[in-house]
C-alpha cells in the first residue's frame, strides 16, 4: 500500500499526489479528498488508474463510496424540529467542503419543508475554537433554542460558549452534532450527533477499488452509506 499526501486542497496538489502514485506504478487509488477536484489532471489520471473517490472528489471516471450528507443535515433538523424547536440554527463548516454545502442544503431543506424560519447561516472551519467563536453569537440571541453544528468537535466549543454565557445545554439550547468522534458520549452533556461509519465506508471503497482492479472494463459505480443519529443528553424538548 502506497501513501501519497496533498500539501494543500488546491486540485493542483490533488492532482500532483495522483501523479506521485502514478509514477510508483500502483494498481488502483482510494482518493479521500473534502473538496471538488474537476481538473483534466486527476481526470486523466483516474482514467487509466481504476479510482475509487471517497466523498469530496468527483470525476467521470471514478467511483464514489460516499455518505449522504444532505440526509446527515436532514436527519439532525428533523429531531430538533420533533422536539418542537420553532427553527434550527445551523453552524456549518468551510464552504468549500462538499460535506459542509450538503449538509447545510439538508438543513435549509428540512426548515422549508415544515414552512420554518430560516435563520442566518453561522460559519466555522471545523475547529473547537471556530464552534466556540460562533457560539458566542448564537448565545446572545434570546430566541435561538436549538442548533445543528456541522462537526463534533465544534459542537464542544459551542457548548463551552453557551455554558460561559449562563445558557444552559439542553434545557435553554438544544445541541446536535457530526460524527460521533468518541469524545461526543462523554462530554458534558453527551452530545446527540450523526454518526458517519467511517470503518464501513473504508471497507466498501477497498472492495469497489478491487473490483474494479479485477474488471477494469466494468462502467463506474456509486454506493452511498447510511448515517445515522444517535440521540444523547445535549437536546431535549422546546421548553417555550
Amino acid at each position: 500500500m502506497n501513501i501519497s499526501t496533498a500539501s494543500s486542497l488546491d486540485p493542483a496538489a490533488i492532482a500532483a499526489a495522483m501523479t506521485r502514485l502514478d509514477h510508483q506504478s500502483v494498481e488502483g487509488i482510494v482518493l479521500v479528498v473534502p473538496v471538488p477536484t474537476g481538473t483534466d489532471a486527476v481526470e486523466a489520471i483516474a482514467r487509466r488508474i481504476p479510482t475509487v473517490t471517497i466523498d469530496g472528489s468527483r470525476t467521470l471516471s471514478s467511483e464514489i463510496v460516499a455518505i449522504d450528507q444532505f440526509e446527515v443535515g436532514r436527519l439532525a433538523t428533523e429531531h430538533l424540529l420533533e422536539l418542537e424547536h420553532p427553527t434550527v440554527w445551523h453552524i456549518a463548516g468551510p464552504d468549500e467542503w462538499l460535506d459542509s454545502t450538503g449538509r447545510a442544503a439538508g438543513w435549509r431543506a428540512a426548515l422549508e419543508s415544515e414552512g420554518r424560519e430560516v435563520p442566518p447561516l453561522l460559519h466555522g472551519d471545523w475547529s473547537p475554537e471556530s464552534g466556540y467563536q460562533a457560539g458566542l453569537l448564537l448565545g446572545r440571541i434570546p430566541e435561538a433554542s436549538a442548533v445543528f453544528v456541522a462537526s463534533d468537535e465544534m459542537a464542544f466549543g459551542v457548548i463551552r460558549a453557551l455554558h460561559e454565557l449562563g445558557r444552559r445545554v439542553p434545557e435553554d439550547l438544544s445541541v446536535v452534532g457530526v460524527d460521533d468522534i468518541p469524545l461526543s458520549a462523554y462530554c458534558s452533556p453527551a452530545l446527540t450527533t450523526v454518526a458517519q461509519p467511517f470503518g464501513d465506508i473504508a471497507a466498501l471503497a477497498v472492495e469497489h477499488l478491487l473490483r474494479r482492479i479485477d474488471d477494469p472494463s466494468a462502467p463506474p459505480a456509486s454506493t452511498e452509506v447510511a448515517a445515522q443519529l444517535v440521540i444523547r443528553s445535549s437536546t431535549a424538548p422546546y421548553a417555550g
